[in-house]
């Protein structure tokens, strides 16, 4: 089967509730950790997975060669590089300057109106 994962260096509290929606389950969720001792917020790092270590947060739970990897960021490119399929998202400048130089196809989303009622 497909296993979808999130990954971003976001809060993991942030990025675990909105994967809620898209029942991605908190095990599938790799994103900046703190630790917690005795139910308390320490100011220790477990993990920051930002550009080269997204692609090491995605190894260590063994996936090397994503199928396909989403981003919009240049902090993105590291994973979209190791993927099978890379698909950068209304990318940043910077990302779309590496999608030009990797020769990456970059997609739009479409444009959305607001139906405000009557």
């Amino acid at each position: 089967g497909c296993e979808i994962w999130a990954v971003s260096s976001t809060c993991d509290w942030v990025v675990e509730e909105g994967m809620r929606r898209f029942e991605i389950p908190t095990e599938r969720t790799l994103a900046a950790r703190v630790a917690v001792v005795d139910g308390l917020v320490t100011r220790t790092l477990l993990d920051v997975p930002t550009d080269e270590a997204k692609v090491a947060s995605l190894a260590r739970v063994g996936i090397t060669r994503p199928d396909a990897v989403f981003g919009n960021s240049i902090h993105d490119a590291a994973m979209l590089a190791v993927a099978r399929r890379a698909f950068p998202i209304d990318p940043t400048p910077a990302l779309l300057q590496r999608c030009a130089q990797e020769g990456w196809p970059v997609y739009y989303p479409a444009p959305r109106t607001l139906n405000l009622g009557p």
